[in-house]
């Protein structure tokens, strides 16, 4: 994955964990990373196989929210270009800190 690729990826996972958190904020949940992670974790699980790019950026958004990139529970049935989209984003989230 090249640089520009991964910044992509890693604004959409910053765009849906917002998102998601204002989503909350809007209904007056109050709410914290563990709380948003699942909720992000169920909508995984409802985006079919076939949309590689949504999938791809919820995983990140949960991983980022469990501050772990190679949290298996999320990742252990993805493809090897899958970790390496993983690790390419950890590098681009670094690079912003």
């Amino acid at each position: 994955m090249n640089t520009n690729e991964a910044d992509i990826l890693y604004g959409e996972a910053c765009r849906i964990i917002g998102e998601k958190a204002f989503a909350f904020a809007q209904e007056g949940i109050e709410t914290n990373k563990a709380i948003i992670a699942n909720s992000l974790r169920e909508e995984l699980r409802q985006v079919k196989e076939s949309r590689i790019q949504e999938r791809k950026s919820l995983i990140l958004a949960i991983q980022l929210l469990e501050g772990s990139i190679e949290n298996e529970s999320v990742a252990k049935n993805d493809s090897k270009a899958q970790k390496d989209n993983i690790s390419a984003a950890r590098e681009e989230k670094e690079k912003h800190r």
